[in-house]
């Protein structure tokens, strides 16, 4: 066994000798990685290089950062350098990859996450320095683009891109970070202006259109977190899913109602009647609902049962005088 002192002298006459700054070893630097394509790197005198990572138990922030280059001749360690990390390596996702025979490229995935750190260095033979350095979250960007295209794009392009979600290397990996109440809510409260505008605009087809795209997008994502249900209808897929993943009906609500309401002005009252029903049963305080449930009872002939839902409407109404002039003309 040699002294601490025979180690110190031995390191300093190879950093003399061979003129290379050797760090201090040290016992917790266990965690090895091999350079995908290390042939096209200078190895400057070693037969094999590779990286070497200080353990996290050793570090205060709860991942490593001591990172170095070896090389190594005849098994032993030729030479050490540093690598002059930006951000944290988790030794157990990381990809390191020669890009060149002077550019190394550490991709590190962060536990529990799809978010990886890409730092790219050059290598000139004698030190390593930071080309640039960014983050990619491959996940984040596929639940970012459907609600993308469930917002503004066409029926057939979300269709396309949400098709292929579920395997390879477009899976959602760990969907409940990205899929979550406040998805969910931002995505039917931003579908709901949407719709709303272009019923403003008297465009009520594409109104009710895009709200069921945007509904369809949150079940599709809640069923990529493991959370969406099977119902008797389209609507009813939608509510049950909701429910089974804890949405408050105030968030959902509000949106559900504008989509029947977009359905009745074009005549789908079959369809609206019972999202109404929903809505009532969901939000009874919802005043509007109780008015646009009887206006299509109206239209369908029902008009015994459309009289106690205006004769309700204007019970919850505070100012009576605000009514439409067809409620006190039917009730």
């Amino acid at each position: 066994m040699f002294s601490a002192t025979r180690l110190f002298l031995l390191s300093l006459g190879i950093s003399v000798l061979t003129g290379w700054n050797l760090p201090a070893m040290a016992e917790d630097w266990t965690d090895v990685l091999q350079i995908s394509d290390a042939s096209k790197l200078d190895k400057h005198g070693a037969t094999s290089i590779q990286v070497r990572v200080q353990h996290p138990k050793d570090t205060d922030e709860g991942y490593p950062k001591g990172v170095w280059l070896e090389g190594l001749k005849d098994g032993k360690v030729l030479w050490k350098k540093t690598f002059p990390v930006k951000e944290g390596v988790n030794t157990a996702k990381t990809d390191v990859v020669a890009n060149g025979k002077n550019t190394i490229v550490i991709y590190s995935q962060m536990p529990g996450s799809a978010n990886t750190c890409i730092q790219e260095f050059n290598w000139n033979g004698d030190a390593l320095t930071l080309k640039k350095s960014h983050w990619h979250d491959a996940s984040q960007e596929l639940v970012s683009k459907c609600i993308d295209l469930a917002l503004h794009g066409t029926s057939d392009q979300y269709t396309k891109y949400v098709e292929p979600l579920d395997s390879g290397d477009r899976a959602i990996m760990y969907p409940g970070n990205y899929i979550n109440a406040d998805t969910l809510t931002n995505l039917i409260k931003e579908g709901d202006k949407v719709a709303l505008a272009l019923g403003a605009k008297g465009n009520n087809d594409a109104a009710a259109d895009r709200l069921a795209l945007v509904f369809d997008c949150s079940t599709d994502l809640m069923g990529y977190a493991g959370s969406a249900e099977s119902g008797t209808s389209q609507s009813d897929t939608w509510i049950k899913s909701w429910d089974a993943f804890e949405l408050p009906a105030t968030t959902y609500g509000p949106a559900l109602n504008d989509y029947a309401y977009f359905l009745q002005k074009v005549g789908e009252h079959d369809d609206a009647i019972p999202i109404f029903r929903v809505v009532i049963s969901k939000l009874p305080d919802r005043t509007p609902a109780y008015l646009n449930l009887a206006d299509s009872l109206w239209a369908k002939g029902k008009k015994a049962e459309a009289k106690e839902y205006y004769a309700q409407y204007l019970g919850k109404l505070e100012d009576k005088t605000k009514a439409p002039p067809r409620v006190m003309q039917r009730k």
